[in-house]
This record gives C-alpha cells, sequence and structure tokens, in this order.
C-alpha cells in the first residue's frame, strides 16, 4: 500500500483524522520540571474505511450534520474560527494532572504553529455524527429528537504519526422542536454540542477542559487497550430487522453505536486512556481536512500503536414485551431485556507490511484470555405509549449496563456485579447482573481484567 507522507508543516496546518496518545497519573513515575507543549491542531473529522473496501462512503454521509459546518475544504469559515475561539478560552494555558502541560494554540505570534518546537499534537477528531432516533408527539405538535456525537481527543506524535493517548467524549442530546426541518435541527443540536449554549453544561469545549485537566502525556507507555469488535448474533440481527422504531438502522449502526458505547464506558467509569473504538477492520485513516485539500481520503493510516488486550462485544440479542397493568386502562409495562458477553485477552496478530497497518486477520491467534462473561440487563417501564421508541431505549440499555458494570469493577464490588443490581427510578426500573453460576471463577477474572485496565 502507497503511504503519502505528510510533514510536520502539513501536520500543523490543517485539520486531521485520527487517534491521540496520552496517559493518566497511574502511568507516569515522576513529574517533568519543564511543562510538555502540546499544539492544538483543531477540532476535525475521523474515520476508517479501507481503500479497497467498496462499501466506503463520502465524508458528508458519514458525518451528515456537521460536515458542511466544520470540514476545511466546504466548511463555515467563520463557524470553524468561533469553535477555535470557545475552545481557546475554556482550556487553560497550563493545565495537566501536576500542571505541567502548556498548550499551545496557533497564531501569527508563532507562525501559526509553525515556529513551536515540539513533537506533540492534540486535536478532537469527529468519530460519529448521528440521528439516532426521533418521535413525532401528535397531541402537543413537538418533534423529539435523540442525536449523538461520538469524539475522541487524541495526543500524538507528530513526527511518527501515531498515538499516544485517547479519551473519548461521548454526547447525547435531546432536544423538542415544532419545526418540520428535521435535518437542519439535527444541525442546530450538535452545534450547540460542540460550542455549548447558556443552559447547554456538557458542550465539547468544557468537556475538553476538564479531560485535559487531568491529563498526563507519557510517550514511552501509548494507550494500548482497544475495543476491536462487536458481534451481532441471530437473535439481535433478527430483532434488528423487526423491530419498527430500527428500520432506518443497519446493523453497521448498531455495531457502531455499541462499540462507541462500550469504549467511552470503559475509558470514564475506570479514568482511563483507551485507542478509538473503529467500526471498520483498519486503523482510522486521514482525511485530507488534514492538508486542506478536499474530502478525499488519503492513502494513509494513523498508527494507532500496538493493541496490547482485545475487548470483544457480543450482543446476543434484544427482547421486548409490553403487559397491561391491571385496573389501568391506557397503562403498560414494557419490559426490554438485553443479553450481551464480554471477552478480553491479548492476541498475536501478523501483517501483510513493514508498517504493521494491514492485518493479516486470518493467522490471527488468541494467545491469552482474561475475561469472558455474559450479562443481563432488563428495563421495564410504565408507560402509556406516548413517548415509544424501542430503538433509543435498548441502545440506552446497553450503556447502561456497561457504565454500571465499569464503575463497579472499578470500586471492586464483584459479589454486587455477580448478584446483580436493581434501581428504581420514578418510572423505571433497571436490573443488571452477571451472567454466572461460579462466583469465585467470575471474581478471579474480575480481578484479572481490573489489574491490567487500571
Amino acid at each position: 500500500m502507497k503511504l503519502l507522507h505528510l510533514s510536520r508543516r502539513q501536520v500543523i496546518k490543517g485539520m486531521t483524522a485520527g487517534s491521540f496518545i496520552a496517559s493518566f497519573d497511574s502511568a507516569v513515575s515522576a513529574v517533568p520540571r519543564i511543562p510538555i507543549r502540546i499544539l492544538w491542531t483543531g477540532v476535525t473529522f475521523m474515520r476508517s474505511c479501507p481503500i479497497e473496501s467498496a462499501s466506503c462512503k463520502e465524508l458528508d454521509d458519514y458525518f451528515p450534520h456537521t460536515w458542511a459546518t466544520l470540514s476545511s475544504s466546504v466548511g463555515n469559515s467563520e463557524k470553524i474560527h468561533l469553535l477555535d475561539k470557545v475552545v481557546f478560552r475554556s482550556v487553560a494555558p497550563i493545565t495537566g494532572k501536576y500542571n505541567n502541560i502548556r498548550m499551545i494554540f496557533p497564531g501569527p505570534e508563532n507562525s501559526f504553529g509553525a515556529s513551536i518546537e515540539t513533537n506533540l499534537g492534540m486535536f478532537v477528531g469527529i468519530s460519529s455524527d448521528r440521528d439516532i432516533a426521533h418521535h413525532y408527539v401528535k397531541s402537543e405538535n413537538q418533534l423529539v429528537q435523540i442525536a449523538e456525537l461520538q469524539t475522541y481527543v487524541i495526543v500524538f506524535d507528530i513526527k511518527n504519526y501515531s498515538i499516544i493517548q485517547s479519551y473519548p467524549l461521548r454526547f447525547v442530546g435531546i432536544d423538542s422542536t415544532q419545526k418540520k426541518n428535521r435535518r437542519e435541527f439535527v444541525k442546530k443540536m450538535q452545534w450547540e454540542t460542540l460550542v455549548g449554549t447558556g443552559s447547554n453544561e456538557k458542550s465539547l469545549s468544557r468537556a475538553l477542559a476538564k479531560t485535559l485537566k487531568k491529563l498526563v502525556v507519557n510517550q514511552q507507555k501509548p494507550v494500548g487497550v482497544r475495543v476491536t469488535r462487536i458481534q451481532l448474533k441471530g437473535v439481535a440481527k433478527k430483532w434488528l430487522e423487526q423491530e419498527p422504531t430500527a428500520s432506518k438502522h443497519t446493523e453497521s449502526d448498531y455495531r457502531e453505536i455499541l462499540g462507541n458505547a462500550l469504549t467511552s464506558a470503559i475509558s470514564e467509569k475506570l479514568q482511563i486512556g483507551i485507542q478509538p473504538f473503529s467500526p471498520a477492520d483498519s486503523i482510522m485513516r486521514v482525511t485530507d481536512s488534514m492538508v486542506n485539500k478536499s474530502s478525499e481520503l488519503l492513502d494513509k493510516d494513523f498508527n494507532n500503536g500496538n493493541i496490547d488486550w482485545d475487548i470483544r462485544l457480543t450482543a446476543f440479542g434484544t427482547q421486548i414485551q409490553n403487559k397491561r397493568i391491571a385496573g389501568r386502562k391506557y397503562l403498560f409495562n414494557r419490559r426490554i431485556d438485553i443479553f450481551v458477553g464480554i471477552s478480553v485477552g491479548k492476541y498475536k496478530r501478523s501483517y501483510a507490511d513493514e508498517q504493521r497497518l494491514i492485518e493479516i486477520k486470518e493467522d490471527q491467534i488468541l494467545e491469552k484470555e482474561v475475561f469472558k462473561n455474559k450479562f443481563h440487563a432488563v428495563s421495564i417501564e410504565e408507560t402509556t405509549g406516548t413517548w415509544s421508541n424501542n430503538w433509543f431505549y435498548a441502545l440506552d440499555l446497553h450503556t447502561r449496563l456497561f457504565e454500571w458494570l465499569f464503575e463497579n469493577l472499578r470500586k471492586e464490588n464483584y459479589a454486587l456485579i455477580f448478584n446483580g443490581e436493581q434501581k428504581n427510578l420514578k418510572t423505571r426500573r433497571f436490573l443488571t447482573k452477571a451472567h454466572s453460576h461460579n462466583f469465585s471463577q467470575f471474581k478471579e477474572q474480575a480481578k484479572a481484567l481490573r489489574n491490567i485496565l487500571i
């Protein structure tokens, strides 16, 4: 595969699409006396799509609500500049866990980054811009819209084009409107997530500033954990085909959303860096928004670094049942059950090129498996059916299960995970638990998993 070699000046000149490296305090033995300088290269797009694949789409198809605004080729220059200003105002010049990271923002005073002596860059890459679900409430003339914006904070080695650390920032927004142009409304939601509004505390700039305050750079130990595979079993595929509210979503959509949710839950709840989840088999590919040309894909991969531990998810299936509540004419219980399996192991990989970018998947060998268990989650909602979107609720239940699992893994609540936990909210009840019969074996595996991740 022919590679396009980009210079350092080209890297800092535009925006990129890729992944990054930086790690938290547990991975650092000493605090540098001189602040580590990291060059900010902007907010951009990252997408994995093998060059030989006929299924690759244009980037504006992958990012229908943000590409037209932020792309260096066709985007709105005023909004791009505004977003950079918002980030600049939100992020302290000196940041990091030990106040030893200096963020450098390109400008006339530093020849727009060209005069800065550093081998580290940072960007925020948008990997998913998705219309997840919507529902029109006729009685109120209101459109309820749910949208996802998946991003990654990336610290990377400018010279080697490799990830040092990656930290996911995932946003799921819910809003309503009386306007009929739903596509434009989703664009508005995504833009407000990026720049923040008076009432939107969960904006990209605020989340980025919060993330950087706990960041420690460790170039000697790049992040090596990655969700590498999402497998849908027969029952899961059948539910996707038959569920009316999921009719416009493909198996690829399903895998990507679950991969993003699992990756974010692991990172946020364990407070660790993690490599970006890639919906295709290859690593994130660089787009030439980086060199400020067009929307074509460059013949170059961002080097994601070695994968020390593979995390793999199997979605066995989703079941949904509605049951009338005795004595209530319009009220019923909607029950959703999901079943998943999670495995973590170390795999031996073989490559077809010296750059270790093209993996020979048939030669992949499992060398060591430290964790393999199944999990079950249930939600029961008392509802009249006014808002009815089983697709979104099933996705939300997966996210809740992932976050619950890894939060309790961090707290070493092994018995709680094994026995399960029920939470009762105002109109919804949740049960999450491991689907295992041997506590000693489960605890041993869970402790081993915690030790390798934290």
